[in-house]
């Protein structure tokens, strides 16, 4: 382990509080891009998660969505705006507040994560003619638009 302030430990990738006084946030410390360096998930990938999540759950808080993905508070702060463009989420502050799909909005069909989606493309050309296109139109059907 390696320390950073009296207060603090990392112990691989994240940063904890060692108890002596309260922390406010706590962050997963991520490798800078480099080469050779581990790949990093996406924010694209992050919100389609957040999305999943929030599909099955309904109701989250920040602080939940934010230790369950490793980034900060802040982090998940611009992610639910920018998928409030798109999705029907509602914000909703005090003791039970956090982040709501709104009640009328159940999508029918599941969509596919990143990973998913390029093990499937990974896996296409190794097949033929109907086998192919049965996996590819596996992507068509649960790709979202």
């Amino acid at each position: 382990m390696k320390s950073v302030d009296p207060d603090f430990f990392i112990s691989e990738k994240f940063l904890f509080n060692s108890g002596k006084k309260p922390a406010g946030i706590v962050c997963k410390l991520r490798p800078s891009r480099q080469k050779g360096g581990e790949n990093r998930v996406t924010a694209t990938e992050r919100r389609q998660e957040i999305m999943n999540v929030l599909i099955l759950r309904r109701h989250d808080t920040i602080t939940n969505l934010a230790s369950e993905f490793g980034v900060c508070e802040r982090t998940i702060r611009t992610d639910i705006t920018e998928l409030s463009l798109q999705y029907p989420l509602e914000t909703v502050t005090g003791p039970h507040g956090g982040i709501r799909l709104a009640d009328w909005f159940r999508p029918s069909r599941k969509v596919l994560t990143q990973e998913q989606i390029a093990a499937i493309r990974k896996a296409a050309p190794f097949l033929e003619g109907k086998d192919q296109q049965a996996l590819l139109s596996i992507l068509t059907q649960f790709t979202a638009p």
